[in-house]
């Protein structure tokens, strides 16, 4: 597992990278590691690239607990999330997880596309 984050507190957004194999473990750290960062405000929205994962293990029951620990939380308040990637099996869990989130505070859309996904965040990345 690889992950690495940045917080562009110029744009109040978080970039997140995630190559190789990845877990709900896995997510779970880097999202402590991120909202314990100073540099963190909860309306900071959030770019996921999973571009590069290339062994998700996680289930569908794993994106559920997600989408229950994070529908109500502080720390991702009235934020965005757009999630980014390649392979079928991720992005079939992050439309999941965008669905499950539909009514949350947090909005969350899934895209496969870099470009749609920091249109949608309103920002650019280069």
């Amino acid at each position: 597992m690889a992950f690495s984050f940045r917080i562009d507190t110029k744009h109040r957004l978080v970039l997140f990278k995630a190559r190789g194999s990845f877990s709900s473990e896995d997510m779970l750290t880097c999202v402590e590691k991120v909202v314990s960062d100073p540099d963190f405000k909860p309306d900071f929205d959030h770019l996921v690239d999973l571009r590069d994962v290339t062994n998700f293990m996680s289930s569908a029951d794993d994106v559920k607990v997600r989408a229950r620990r994070d529908h109500n939380s502080r720390k991702l308040n009235a934020s965005r999330i757009a999630i980014v990637s390649s392979s079928d099996i991720v992005f079939g869990m992050s439309r999941m997880y965008e669905i499950l989130m539909d009514d949350a505070d947090v909005t969350v859309r899934a895209f496969r596309n870099m470009d749609e996904a920091t249109s949608w965040l309103g920002v650019r990345t280069d």
